[in-house]
């Protein structure tokens, strides 16, 4: 599934790191950090932990 570069979320929740000049933000729980939750993650039988 391709990213939609004009998502705008509400809240994220999770780990932030930076290895030189990369940042990366990662969810501790797909399902409930972030706000919208992506479409593989709204349902209840959905992939996300």
């Amino acid at each position: 599934m391709c990213s939609d570069v004009n998502t705008v979320f509400a809240r994220v929740d999770g780990l932030v790191s930076s290895n030189l000049c990369i940042w990366r933000l990662q969810p501790t729980n797909e399902r409930t950090d972030i706000d919208p939750p992506s479409e593989d993650c709204a349902g209840e039988g959905s992939m996300c932990r």
